[in-house]
């Protein structure tokens, strides 16, 4: 399958996969049925999607993707409620709170803070795309990711 690691930007991994095989063209073209206003979770908490979300533009597992690569680079409102995702604050620091080392939760607080974080720094160590993609009751797009 398609091997993305977050960190990494999705077309240059895009291009290095193709070379590799012709069933990863064919993958990238299979549609999907995404529905309008339908997301994508970006950032999982305890193993749970949370309202980090972008909205899917496409219904191919391409276009999926490319929404996942904007979604994570796209910083995050440093408010304490931002109705258009209804992301608070507190669920952020929660997320932040997660991370064993006290170097990098005060490396993210800053982030935050400055209005510099984007969801691929709250991603941990579960950095690579796995697939299993699928439509929640909600509307919201889930997949696997691992380390």
């Amino acid at each position: 399958m398609i091997n993305w690691n977050f960190n990494d930007n999705l077309k240059d991994a895009l291009e290095s996969n193709m070379n590799c095989s012709k069933e990863i063209k064919k993958a990238l073209n299979k549609k999907y049925n995404v529905k309008k206003g339908d997301r994508v979770c970006l950032v999982y908490n305890d193993g749970k999607p949370t309202k980090i979300t972008t909205k899917i533009s496409g219904n191919t597992l391409k276009s999926i993707l490319t929404s996942i690569d904007k979604g994570m680079r796209r910083p995050l409102k440093n408010v304490n409620y931002d109705p258009s995702t209804g992301i608070s604050v507190e669920s952020i620091y929660n997320i932040i709170s997660g991370f064993v080392n006290p170097e990098d939760r005060i490396r993210l607080i800053n982030a935050f803070e400055y209005g510099e974080l984007t969801p691929v720094q709250l991603i941990g160590d579960h950095k690579f795309f796995e697939d299993g993609l699928r439509r929640e009751r909600n509307g919201v797009w889930t997949y696997g990711s691992g380390s």
